[in-house]
């Protein structure tokens, strides 16, 4: 009998389920939109003021380390290639030492032969004259300088084309004559070509040299070096 009155009465729960209709809108109902006003609140703003300012003068008064001096004379402007070595050291003693690509010489456009490493020293109290020649005996050019030794330097500059890089050393700072050696690389021949090196030592005595070069690009008429 339960199971008869439950059964009966899930059949009309059904049938009054599928007896609604649903009340239809009309297009005007339902393109209808509410417009709301929002009445913001506005904070009381003071009226403006006129400030009347006027300077006390030199706030602080600026300090001149020094003046200026020019140290290497050049007029080729190609410097870095975008990416710029160490050009300039300052030693333990307080002592200096700078470099750069000088080249003044120019018959022509853009050849100077003359090209190669600038050099000037610093020796605590004064720079020394403004170099007049390179200190490679060959074209180079975009050098590296690092300390070597106990109390020397080392510098590394770029011949281009098929020529090995040029390494310079001596072992006191800022005075003699520097010892000239050419490095090919790896392979100890003029494949791959090897240009715009960068330096840089490290150790107890600057004893380790670390030497970075660009392997010679297609552009420059190299090969992918290992590639």
């Amino acid at each position: 009998m339960k199971r008869t009155i439950l059964l009966i009465s899930v059949f009309c729960f059904v049938l009054a389920g599928f007896a609604q209709e649903r009340v239809p809108f009309s297009k005007e109902v339902t393109k209808m939109s509410i417009t709301r006003a929002y009445n913001s609140v506005v904070d009381p703003v003071a009226p403006m003021i006129n400030i009347n300012y006027s300077s006390p003068g030199v706030l602080k008064e600026a300090m001149i380390l020094g003046d200026e001096t020019e140290i290497i004379e050049t007029i080729y402007d190609l410097q870095t290639n975008t990416a710029l070595g160490n050009r300039f050291i300052v030693f333990d003693d307080g002592t200096m030492a700078a470099v750069c690509t000088r080249g003044i010489e120019s018959p022509g456009g853009f050849a100077f032969p003359d090209r190669g490493t600038g050099y000037n020293y610093f020796d605590g109290s004064s720079w020394g004259p403004k170099p007049s020649n390179r200190i490679e005996t060959v074209r180079a050019g975009w050098p590296a300088i690092a300390k070597w030794g106990a109390n020397g330097e080392f510098v590394v500059s770029h011949q281009g084309g098929n020529n090995p890089l040029v390494l310079l050393k001596r072992e006191t700072k800022g005075t003699g004559a520097w010892t000239e050696n050419t490095f090919y690389g790896p392979n100890g021949t003029a494949s791959p070509q090897y240009f715009w090196p960068r330096l840089a030592s490290s150790g107890q005595n600057n004893e380790y040299i670390h030497l970075f070069a660009l392997t010679a690009p297609a552009a420059n008429g190299g090969t992918p070096y290992m590639g």
